[in-house]
């Protein structure tokens, strides 16, 4: 199962060697279109990548695109992100507390 950490201040982390770090500006996405380009760049996903939760949970479980061993998504101003469209962001927080991927973890600050 994925974990969830919500910090309070930034903070530094030493991770593993084999460790990918997605790091994201919640203050830049404003919409669901806007993290939808960040994820997509962020994982490197293909352009056929469907743009919607239930794609984005299938991704999450299987990250087999990736080539480390765990992937860390760092999301910083997540009190800022998605301010237009609240009701995806908590249905974003599902999928991310849903994720069945031990080797997938998700920060927020």
């Amino acid at each position: 199962m994925s974990n969830i950490h919500f910090l309070q201040t930034e903070t530094k982390t030493i991770l593993d060697s084999d460790t990918q770090v997605v790091y994201i500006n919640g203050q830049n996405l404003a919409n669901k279109n806007a993290f939808y380009d960040a994820i997509s760049m962020g994982l490197q996903l293909p352009t056929y990548f469907g743009r919607n939760l239930d794609a984005l949970a299938d991704v999450l479980y299987d990250l087999e695109s990736i080539q480390a061993k765990y992937t860390l998504i760092l999301i910083t101003h997540w009190e800022l992100c998605l301010l237009e469209d609240i009701a995806f962001k908590n249905e974003l927080l599902d999928v991310f507390r849903s994720s069945e991927n031990e080797y997938l973890d998700f920060i927020f600050i």
